[in-house]
């Protein structure tokens, strides 16, 4: 959560009401028994991004509602059944996570966490001890297992073994608000195959719109999956996304 830190307060700055979503088990959240919890994945898009919504709504009633997702914070904003007063969305890096579509190096540093370190905790510790590591943050049992399932297809929850069975029906005609997608052209994640994978389920009224940004036009060596939120964007990129918040209003 401290990474996001320095982009929500660029946008706080600027006058809007900023609400930071941490999921269960994560992070500052409470103490959770990681063990015997029995979260799954698609709890986060089911009941803890409409937990955060409806405490933003309730504390400020008047106001219009955006959204900003990274990654996984994208992919299950279907899954929120309330999106009636939501002006627009922008995602950063919203993909499958479908590994042979990865670059070679990134593809082996996945399989390692999935089908090395992954089992590895699970049969030491009950569950994924990956803080301690400087991974990511600890994991329950049952999210491990459903995203790693998830990865091993090019559909990735929207896969037949997942899509109503473990993930809910996403009713896409509920979504009638303006979606615009950063992904950059050195992903190791979001690359343009998985990008158009995961994509290709997506629908909305109010139109979905693309763009590949590249390094140089940002005046940056890097932006791969994480550097969409370092200070060196402020002045573009960021800009860009308060330029169309505005826009949107």
């Amino acid at each position: 959560m401290r990474f996001y830190q320095s982009f929500l307060r660029f946008f706080a700055e600027r006058g809007y009401v900023v609400g930071q979503l941490g999921y269960r088990a994560c992070a500052e959240g409470p103490k959770t028994d990681l063990v015997n919890c029995g979260f799954n994945c698609a709890d986060y898009g089911r009941f803890d991004m409409p937990a955060g919504k409806n405490y933003l709504q309730q504390q400020f009633p008047n106001l219009p509602f955006f959204i900003l997702g990274h990654s996984g914070g994208g992919q299950q904003l279907p899954f929120v059944e309330d999106l009636d007063n939501v002006v627009g969305a922008q995602f950063f890096g919203v993909s499958t996570g479908f590994a042979p579509e990865m670059p070679l190096n990134y593809r082996l540093q996945s399989h390692f966490f999935f089908y090395l370190f992954g089992p590895l905790s699970l049969a030491t510790k009950g569950y994924i001890a990956a803080s301690r590591y400087k991974i990511m943050e600890d994991l329950p049992p049952g999210i491990f297992k459903d995203w790693r399932a998830w990865c091993t297809s090019p559909d990735y929850f929207f896969d037949e073994r997942f899509y109503g069975k473990t993930v809910p029906i996403v009713d896409f005609d509920r979504i009638k608000f303006p979606i615009h997608h950063y992904h950059s052209s050195d992903e190791v994640i979001s690359t343009r195959e998985n990008v158009r994978t995961f994509w290709q389920h997506w629908k909305s009224s109010g139109g979905i719109s693309h763009e590949l940004i590249q390094p140089e036009d940002h005046r940056v060596q890097e932006i791969s999956h994480f550097g969409y939120f370092r200070d060196k964007m402020k002045a573009t990129l960021w800009q860009e996304v308060v330029e169309r918040f505005e826009e949107w209003l």
